[in-house]
């Protein structure tokens, strides 16, 4: 089943995807011969009256192996709605808001930062009238299916742009890769029981903003690889850059290629198996 809506820009985990009004979901019933057979619009039995909102994330928050949906509503009020299996099928079920009033949440990313099993929510939020794109980075911890703004920690870093939610470590537990404000290295941030650990990682070039990163593995051999879209301090010209994975430490820049010179605008970068040849082309334009 696909999701069909129109939209507008909205950035997650430093990805930009194209959100919708909860009002104009609809979802396309593709056969089992890959044939559309209808097209309906099934808002009010998923959501009933609570079609209000932006989806932000999926995930599944209470561990019953259906998917959830993260709504931000009003710019500061955050709300899971919990699968069901009654209509409406999308009940709201844990609400959190944000308790600076002049702050606007701009992405949600659902996940497990301490270890603990339970779900957690991590916020980038900034002053509702700024126009930067420099944020903060707060993080709910969730606590038996809730979610308490009085139990949350905010990394004492402003960023320049949306962070990478990764496993750095390899140690299951997903760490936060971004640029701080002031300083050209990546920081890594590591929340692992609760306890704030960083490294920086070893750069001399600058983080294109908006960020187009990616952890994926790109030589095949099993284990996520990291690659970065950067701009070059000498020429000032987009490059990508990629640092492979060996044996669980990244190698800085171990080969940068530069941008095509008859692309003109650069946009978020996506890897896909375009020829069915079982291997990733990169598409940026």
């Amino acid at each position: 089943m696909y999701m069909l809506c129109p939209g507008k820009r909205l950035v997650m985990s430093g990805k930009v995807f194209y959100s919708c009004p909860i009002l104009w979901v609809l979802f396309v019933l593709v056969s089992e011969y890959g044939v559309v057979s209808t097209l309906q619009n099934v808002t009010r039995e998923l959501f009933g009256t609570e079609s209000r909102g932006t989806i932000a994330a999926f995930g599944d928050f209470n561990s019953d192996k259906q998917t959830d949906l993260f709504i931000i509503r009003a710019g500061r009020e955050l709300i899971v709605f919990l699968a069901d299996q009654s209509a409406p099928y999308m009940k709201p079920k844990v609400k959190m808001t944000l308790k600076d009033t002049h702050a606007v949440i701009t992405s949600v990313v659902p996940g497990d930062f301490d270890g603990d099993s339970q779900m957690d929510v991590l916020l980038t939020i900034r002053p509702q009238q700024a126009i930067s794109m420099e944020l903060s980075v707060l993080i709910i911890w969730g606590n038996n299916e809730m979610l308490d703004s009085n139990h949350s920690l905010i990394l004492n870093q402003t960023f320049v742009d949306e962070p990478l939610v990764m496993d750095f470590d390899g140690d299951l537990i997903p760490d936060v890769l971004g640029t701080i404000k002031g300083e050209k290295q990546l920081h890594v941030f590591s929340l692992k029981n609760r306890l704030l650990t960083s490294l920086k990682l070893d750069s001399q070039s600058e983080r294109y903003k908006p960020h187009s990163h990616a952890f994926i593995d790109l030589n095949g051999d099993f284990t996520a690889d990291l690659f970065f879209t950067t701009v070059n301090p000498s020429s000032q010209q987009i490059q990508f850059e990629v640092w492979l994975n060996k044996d669980g430490n990244f190698t800085n820049t171990t080969y940068i290629t530069k941008r095509p010179d008859d692309i003109k605008i650069t946009g978020q970068s996506v890897f896909a198996d375009f020829g069915k040849f079982d291997g990733k082309e990169h598409s940026c334009g």
